[in-house]
């Protein structure tokens, strides 16, 4: 709560307001009743829209309504709060915050790596590194190709389409580097693969 609250301030009025009633100009003349009444009935209307005001200002953020769609991070921009649901969004059951763009470098929140999440429903892909990728195959079969491997490298792919469409895939440049002891990797609607790269020799796992 402010300090001193708007209400304080508008009652310390209300006390000089009665004061008033005891001055008198130098001809002995008071202030008129009726004046004194109506200023602080006025007073006392502030006071009770103030009460509202200093509650609303010492609201907890989390009780404060808005119509940004659930999940959503807002940004500050030129003064202003504005969300961005593409880039980003939180979610607050499994306390993850996705990041619906490329991301090359991790982010560290409550002690996990975070990776860049893509969405994608092109029919051939590139990853980057550090990249989990949503593959929507409702349209058309995708091919994904991996990023170069290095060792501890982390790639995940998921088909979420719905028409079973397959997605494919690749290793980088198609240099040999094997899955899971295998040229290539095809994955149907609902599955996924996490792979974690370890050597020149082993590809990925």
């Amino acid at each position: 709560m402010a300090d001193p609250t708007t209400q304080s301030k508008l009652r310390g009025l209300v006390l000089s307001a009665t004061d008033l009633r005891e001055l008198t100009d130098r001809k002995g003349i008071t202030w008129p009743e009726v004046l004194l009444e109506d200023y602080l009935s006025r007073l006392e209307n502030e006071i009770i829209l103030a009460d509202e005001i200093d509650a609303n200002i010492d609201k907890k953020i989390e009780d404060i309504v808005t119509d940004f769609t659930d999940g959503s991070i807002p940004f500050a921009d030129t003064g202003f709060l504005v969300e961005d649901n593409f880039n980003l969004s939180w979610d607050s059951v499994n306390k993850i915050l996705g990041a619906f763009s490329v991301i090359t470098t991790n982010l560290l929140s409550l002690g996990r790596f975070i990776q860049g999440v893509v969405r994608t429903t092109d029919a051939e892909f590139k990853m980057v590194a550090h990249d989990v990728v949503f593959c929507d195959t409702t349209s058309n079969d995708i091919t994904v190709e991996l990023p170069e491997g290095f060792p501890g490298l982390h790639a995940k792919i998921i088909n979420c389409g719905e028409s079973e469409n397959k997605v494919t895939v690749n290793p980088h440049d198609y240099t040999g580097q094997l899955i899971y002891g295998e040229s290539f990797m095809v994955i149907y609607d609902g599955e996924n693969i996490d792979l974690n790269y370890e050597t020149v020799t082993s590809g990925w796992y």
